[in-house]
């Protein structure tokens, strides 16, 4: 079951908030995306972006990025302090810019600055959203419903065009 948690979310966001686009399907191309989550239940969490090649522990990869609740961005197994550490009733913001090849995380509306350049090749390969948990629960806000804190110049991951997607061989 845990080694399906990624795809799961994944099935989520294609089935619950954008329908009309398959599950082979990644964000790439250009746009600015995010969505959010707000912890539900303490426990460990990281939250971020992955391709489909990315372990299931986002962050000690080459392919994902996490932001966790103890206030760390990671990216190859390698953990800096990034703003403050989240827990229970926090929202967290997860920012995936295409157009800059940057990623960044918000709290509780406030923006927390870019955290990571990401490499070309990985905004080719396709990124999605990524969690890992461990004794914890989040809800996920994709777009379907309005955001608590919405972003003026960045758009719902729900509401990326056909144009914005590649297609994965991965599933199918």
């Amino acid at each position: 079951m845990i080694s399906n948690i990624l795809y799961e979310l994944f099935t989520l966001f294609i089935y619950e908030v954008s329908p009309e686009l398959s599950e082979n399907s990644f964000l790439s191309s250009s746009g600015r995306f995010f969505y959010e989550c707000i912890v539900t239940d303490d426990g460990l969490c990281r939250v971020g972006w992955s391709t489909m090649r990315a372990s299931y522990e986002i962050g000690t990869d080459a392919e994902s990025f996490g932001f966790g609740g103890t206030g760390r961005a990671s990216h190859k197994r390698q953990f800096d302090v990034y703003g403050d550490s989240f827990g229970l009733g926090d929202t967290v913001g997860c920012f995936l810019d295409l157009d800059n090849a940057a990623i960044s995380w918000s709290k509780n509306g406030a923006n927390l600055g870019k955290a990571f350049d990401v490499p070309s090749h990985l905004i080719q390969a396709g990124l999605f959203p990524s969690v890992s948990l461990k004794n914890a629960e989040l809800r996920f806000n994709f777009g379907a419903t309005p955001f608590k804190y919405p972003q003026a110049g960045w758009l719902a991951i729900g509401s990326a065009e056909k144009e914005q997607l590649i297609i994965s061989s991965k599933f199918g």
